[in-house]
């Protein structure tokens, strides 16, 4: 908890001295934190590259489909900062440069589905296939926050609860699905106190 601490507050300080490099940093490491949900259900662990496709996919698909909310977001954050140097971000190139990515994120995805089919690992290749069609149709029906919330809802937070989830017992199951709310209290705490 402390590390994970230790980088929000780098990063908050980097958002505020140096706008644009402080985004570009949260937008990656967003990507590869969230990338890394499906090493914790597939059995063959995919290299970096593709742990990134996902994680970019995910990340950017709000950008993509839902320009103006994202867009009025970025400028929010650049009233909140009060720093001058915010206004140095281009929403247009923002957009442009996140839908680039987004491609990119799509076509390793794709990749990835046929290295999976290929090696004849057609269940996985459904399933990952069928989890980005619903994220990206999400992100494209729904409001950015509601596109979030759901997928810390039905992905994120899940994959997490499912990992504590493996054990045949039952108590030992709710002890460790408690103990998951225990583990992750103090940032969820933390965070309400900010908002």
């Amino acid at each position: 908890m402390l590390s994970y601490l230790a980088l929000m507050l780098a990063a908050a300080a980097t958002l505020y001295y140096a706008p644009s490099i402080g985004l570009l940093s949260f937008l990656i490491l967003s990507m590869w934190h969230f990338g890394r949900d499906r090493i914790l259900y597939l059995p063959d662990k995919p290299h970096a590259f593709f742990i990134m496709g996902r994680g970019i996919v995910v990340v950017t698909a709000p950008f993509v489909f839902a320009p103006v909310e994202t867009t009025a977001f970025i400028e929010l954050t650049k009233r909140l900062l009060g720093n001058p140097a915010a206004a140095a971000w281009s929403a247009d190139d923002g957009q442009r440069a996140l839908q680039f990515t987004f491609i990119a994120g799509v076509v390793a995805e794709v990749v990835w589905w046929l290295r999976c089919w290929r090696h004849k690992e057609t269940v996985v290749a459904l399933c990952c296939a069928a989890e980005m069609i619903l994220l990206c149709l999400a992100a494209a029906i729904l409001n950015p926050v509601f596109y979030v919330g759901l997928y810390f809802l039905c992905f994120h937070s899940w994959v997490a609860l499912a990992q504590r989830l493996k054990t045949t017992e039952w108590s030992e199951a709710v002890r460790s699905a408690f103990g998951l709310h225990c583990d992750d209290g103090p940032l969820a705490w933390l965070s309400w106190v900010l908002i």
